[in-house]
């Protein structure tokens, strides 16, 4: 009976082994992109890792809409504790214009005897080149007002094809009425000490305000709350606005934070690189809006889709048109 019991012993104790083997395994793509852009070259980095030595093989395969399009395998050498790096390299297909494709990356770890080790599922959305396709009209109907002193926002509506009109001072904001005003990326609130007061005063006659990255200042969070009309929501919010306008994005590299410190004269929304959230939204009863967003975007404008993408969807929010994906 004893060797009945010890018999069960080793293989138990040979299951748990390998049970916690495969949990000391690690897959990971610490580069990732959901979201990525069609016809074109892509590069993801898998990152391998176990606490004990491994030969065997990395296999994986890109589905798109139920589909392999392209598939590998190699042979890796894992030692304890040392990460390796395995390139994932593909030529992505092409979208049709205003059409976004999913599919799903799957990464496969294989010991000597091909019996599964690890495995991650990873979600792919190709996305076209052109944010607005097929939108032309609903673009030129936001009456799109930029006010952009680097020009380097400009820069990529111009590429983009947007019609919009440059403003080049502060005092025109009051002039606007029913219309879009986009702040360019990378205003410093400090340089330009009005551009906070004139972008929360348009917004509350009705002027749907989007702001992109504000970089070092400060302003008074009265500002927003205090004067008539006061707005009928104020919310802030960390990364997750990104994904909730549209949870295909991928978050872009984030320039600024806004945290609310304390001043004898009240509350204040400092603005700094890192440790507060990454957007204030509010909305008055007007219509008016004001969405300010730390995310930058010309960084990696050509590089990943989301850039652009995000841009059409806070324009979509602060002109109500909520079109954001279930």
């Amino acid at each position: 009976m004893k060797y009945l019991i010890l018999a069960i012993a080793v293989v138990l104790s040979g299951s748990l082994a390998w049970a916690e083997a495969e949990e000391e395994l690690h897959i990971h793509l610490p580069n990732g992109a959901n979201s990525v852009f069609a016809d074109s070259p892509m590069t993801w980095r898998a990152e391998l890792m176990d606490t004990n030595a491994l030969e065997g093989q990395m296999t994986w395969s890109l589905s798109l809409s139920g589909g392999v399009v392209a598939r590998r395998e190699q042979r890796v050498i894992l030692r304890p504790n040392e990460p390796v790096g395995v390139d994932i390299q593909v030529e992505l297909p092409s979208v049709k214009e205003g059409v976004v494709v999913d599919g799903e990356l799957k990464v496969a770890l294989l010991d000597d005897q091909r019996r599964l080790r690890a495995e991650i599922t990873y979600p792919v959305f190709l996305f076209g080149r052109n944010p607005a396709a097929l939108r032309s009209e609903w673009i030129k109907d936001l009456d799109l007002h930029v006010f952009d002193p680097d020009g380097e926002t400009a820069t990529v509506l111009d590429e983009l094809e947007w019609p919009y009109r440059l403003i080049s001072n502060l005092s025109a904001f009051d002039t606007l009425d029913d219309a879009v005003l986009l702040i360019g990326e990378g205003c410093s609130l400090r340089a330009r000490r009005g551009l906070m007061e004139s972008a929360v005063r348009a917004a509350r006659k009705g002027v749907r305000v989007a702001f992109l990255s504000p970089l070092e200042g400060a302003f008074m969070l009265s500002q927003i709350t205090e004067e008539s009309p006061r707005p009928v929501s104020l919310r802030f919010q960390d990364e997750s606005f990104v994904r909730e306008l549209d949870k295909r994005l991928d978050v872009p590299p984030v320039r600024g934070t806004f945290r609310i410190a304390g001043q004898r004269t009240g509350a204040e929304v400092v603005v700094e690189p890192a440790g507060g959230w990454t957007c204030l939204e509010a909305s008055w009863d007007n219509g008016g809006r004001l969405l300010i967003t730390g995310c930058g975007l010309l960084d990696t404008w050509e590089t990943s889709p989301a850039p652009r993408y995000l841009l059409v969807r806070i324009l979509e929010w602060i002109t109500t048109e909520k079109e954001r994906e279930e």
